[in-house]
């Protein structure tokens, strides 16, 4: 049963992690400019903030997610993050194509990407009302099983999300190799547009909501 839930959790969390959105964004933004580690390390970044909420949702975290008013606030302030955001990528520019062709490495190569993909996840409201919906009915068909389930639960969901972004780092990093470096750029800042589109979109929510 164990294996059930472990393969439910994965295949469910799909339905998150293949929707466009700013994690997606970002990993575009990030693969520019730390190569194709990019991708594992926003789902890292994701997989621990994500951590912390499983477990806060298995001692009854629920209701506060799941509050429109968490919701609104949430919108808001994290639309206005995306908005800043999205306004650093689409300033992106490489020094030279030789020298962006050699992604940075150091801590700010691992650091960056994890907090990008803690900071985008925190940013959207439909990522905890996912989590509210979905993800709470998940925990809830593993709690019977106790801890097993719960790391049954967590260890399924976060495999799908290195999958999915570790395949989109990849394939970032070859596409930049073969289009090159200026067409890359004008990719991040089409994902640019969209990440500054949906903080629009996330602050007239919210705001609609208080009113």
């Amino acid at each position: 049963m164990l294996v059930s839930v472990f393969l439910g959790s994965f295949l469910i969390a799909f339905s998150g992690a293949l929707v466009p959105g700013p994690v997606l964004s970002a990993a575009v933004y990030q693969t520019a400019k730390h190569g194709a580690k990019a991708g594992v390390l926003i789902a890292t970044g994701h997989s621990i903030l994500e951590m912390f909420l499983t477990i806060g949702l298995f001692l009854g975290l629920r209701s506060v997610i799941g509050n429109v008013a968490v919701q609104r606030v949430v919108g808001v302030l994290g639309g206005s993050m995306l908005l800043f955001m999205s306004y650093g990528m689409f300033r992106y520019r490489p020094q030279s194509i030789a020298a962006d062709t050699q992604p940075a490495g150091g801590s700010s190569g691992f650091i960056e990407p994890m907090v990008a993909g803690v900071v985008t996840s925190v940013s959207n409201p439909y990522w905890l009302l996912w989590w509210a919906t979905v993800g709470a009915e998940q925990i809830s068909r593993a709690i019977p099983y106790a801890a097993s389930g719960i790391i049954a639960f967590f260890f399924g969901h976060i495999l799908a999300d290195y999958t999915w972004y570790g395949i989109v780092g990849a394939a970032l990093a070859r596409g930049r190799k073969i289009a090159g470096s200026g067409a890359f750029v004008w990719l991040i800042r089409l994902f640019a547009v969209l990440m500054g589109a949906m903080g629009i979109y996330f602050i007239a929510d919210g705001l609609d909501f208080i009113k």
